[in-house]
């Protein structure tokens, strides 16, 4: 769309301007519109940023993915790591779980070698 500069001249010296002053808002008036054209995004500006939109968005999807990819090989490493520490665990719970075992045959012997004491001195000719 085009400025009619000469009718915009012709209707302002007709509004009672001199020459001069109708060139000089004219031309103002076309500076102004160059500025807001100047302004508006074509087609192909619109496709560039879709573009440059689309390449940032597999840029940081792509980080993203490599991120994640080496939290999980830490988790992978830590789950890892806690299983070995659990099997110790067990290990040991194992051991603990045996000698108690013995420690409670023990203290039963003790305690039957303590009743048969007990049950001698109450019962001198007892067994």
């Amino acid at each position: 769309m085009t400025l009619d500069t000469l009718r915009i001249v012709k209707r302002l010296k007709e509004a009672g301007l001199d020459e001069r002053q109708a060139e000089a808002i004219t031309e103002v008036l076309r500076e102004s519109r160059e500025l807001d054209l100047a302004q508006i995004a074509t087609k192909a500006d619109l496709a560039l940023l879709r573009a440059e939109m689309q390449a940032l968005r597999t840029e940081l999807l792509g980080e993203m993915d490599r991120r994640f990819a080496a939290m999980d090989a830490r988790f992978a490493a830590f789950e890892g790591e806690m299983d070995r520490r659990f099997a110790a665990v067990d290990g040991k719970l194992a051991v603990l779980q045996a000698e108690l075992g013995r420690l409670e045959w023990m203290i039963g012997g003790v305690g039957f070698g303590l009743l048969l004491l007990i049950v001698r001195s109450f019962w001198p000719g007892a067994p």
